[in-house]
């Protein structure tokens, strides 16, 4: 993800330390960075992040790809949760 801080961007990839050392992914991440040091930005690799907060990356990284989504099933989650109707079990009411 990229970061805006008061001096240049910053680039984080996020990857499970444990998946820093395949060949491929070490390539890629080496090549990312040479691209955004090029630019005179920062360039991080975050890999101990706990595991909560990487699935959490994980899915959002999805949204990148719109074809793994229902975009109808997205937009009636969407109304239903912008309208404040329950969600379902152990659901609570929107604050307005």
């Amino acid at each position: 993800f990229l970061l805006f801080t008061g001096t240049v961007p910053t680039v984080v990839d996020v990857k499970p330390r444990q998946r820093l050392e395949v060949d491929k992914i070490r390539f890629t991440l080496d090549w990312t960075r040479a691209l955004v040091e090029s630019r005179g930005w920062r360039y991080e690799v975050c890999g101990d992040w706990p595991e909560g907060l990487l699935a959490n990356v994980r899915l959002l990284a999805g949204f990148r790809n719109p074809d793994r989504f229902d975009l109808d099933l997205l937009k009636a989650i969407e109304q239903q949760s912008s309208s404040g109707h329950d969600s379902g079990p152990g659901s609570r009411p929107r604050r307005r």
